[in-house]
Order: C-alpha cells, then structure tokens, then sequence
C-alpha cells in the first residue's frame, strides 16, 4: 500500500523486508510478482516469475517509486489481484500489506469481505500484514480468515522486516491445500476455525471445539497436496 497514509518509514521497512526475502529465502521452484496500490494496482510482471536476479532487481525497482495517488481502494486493489492469480492449482499466497483503510470506493466491511471471498480460489491464501496500531484490522483479520491465511499485526517499526520475513518463511513448505474436516460420533454445533487453514511443514493445525467427556469419538482431516492428490488422515 503506497497511499499517503503508508509513512515513508514504514514503505522504507516493508522495502527491505522484500528484499530480505526475495535475495536470501525464495527456492529456484518458487515463482513470485510485486503488486504496488493505493487507488489502482499495479504489477511489477504480468505474471509469475522465477527468483532469477534480473527478476529480483526489476521487482526491487518496482516499488521505489515514490506514491503518487493519495487514497485506498481495498476492495478494487484485492478483486485485481486475486482475479489476476492464473495459477488454480499450486498453492499460491498473497502478502497484502496496508493498513486497511479504504478512503474510496466500497468502504462497508461486510460488504468486501463477503464479495472477495467466492473469488478467492481454495488454492490461494491472503495474509494480511498491518504495521501500526491504527489500522483495520477488523477487515484484514476477517479477509485473511476467509481465505486460509493470517493477519500479522507489527506494532513496532523495528519489528517489519523480521515478522515479515518470519511469515513468509514459515509458509514455504505448503503440504495439504482445501483442507476439510468430518468428525463421527461427535455432535458439533460449534467449532473453529470453521474455514481450516492450509497445513506447513513444521506447523499444525489447531481445531476448538467442546464434547462430552469420555465419548468415544474421530475426526477425519482431509486435503490436497500440491500435486492435486487428495489425502486423508484419521485421528481417534
């Protein structure tokens, strides 16, 4: 977000978080595009690239550029660029940082959560990264809980380029997309989170709920791996 209400500070921070990134931690196999907005959006390439360094230094440049728009469409920037993610097959996620609040356009939480979600396709997660204490992150926490993703509050300066980092690092070994979920013998009126995020190597998922003691009960967990197979895992 290079709208008026992103400090420069912070833009200098997020900067070197990409770089960061980009230079140090992306994997040959990986592939990845820049998008910089505020009113529009804007792409570094018109698709995916490899992390060669020609690719890497032309995205770097990319987002020098000084802002030049003043206000923030979110739901104009976010409908772009999912419906420009032609990839529906591997797993693919959107780091969106801002702080989420729309000076134009449709403003009405609700309304951009509920129509960004049906075209957030199952293989793309969102995790929204708020620096400050003043955004909305209302708004970017319900955004990134629609889609399998996460928001990541910073609230110090000096923290940016660590949490940024430290979140796309830690979503690098996707292993189990679309994840769904079935429990036998089990009466379930309330659980969370009701939309289950994608399963990381080294992290896991966390299912709440409350049942009656000493019932004997399963639950089913099923996804699909970045190949298209689908696996299913039992757990007593």
């Amino acid at each position: 977000d290079i709208s008026l209400s992103s400090p420069k500070e912070e833009l200098a921070e997020v900067r070197k978080g990409v770089r960061t990134y980009l230079t140090e931690h992306m994997h040959p196999e990986d592939k990845f595009n820049i998008v910089r907005f505020s009113e529009d959006a804007r792409r570094a390439f018109y698709s995916f690239v490899p992390p060669n360094p020609k690719n890497i230094e032309t995205g770097l440049s990319f987002i020098k550029k000084v802002p030049g728009q003043v206000k923030t469409d979110v739901y104009r920037v976010l409908h772009s660029i999912v419906l420009n993610i032609f990839s529906r097959y591997r797993p693919c996620h959107v780091f969106l940082i801002t702080d989420g609040h729309s000076t134009q356009g449709i403003r009405d939480t609700r309304r951009i959560v509920h129509d960004i979600a049906p075209v957030t396709r199952s293989n793309i997660s969102i995790f929204t990264i708020d620096i400050g204490t003043d955004g909305n992150r209302y708004l970017l926490d319900l955004v990134a809980y629609r889609s399998r993703g996460k928001l990541v509050a910073v609230d110090r300066l000096e923290e940016v380029e660590a949490k940024m980092v430290g979140e796309a690092v830690r979503r690098d070994k996707p292993l189990l997309m679309n994840l769904s979920v079935n429990y036998a013998n089990l009466k379930v009126d309330e659980v969370y989170p009701q939309i289950l995020p994608n399963l990381y190597a080294g992290d896991g998922v966390v299912i709440y709920g409350q049942c009656e003691s000493g019932r004997k009960a399963a639950i089913q967990i099923y996804g699909q791996s970045s190949g298209g197979k689908w696996k299913k895992f039992l757990y007593p």
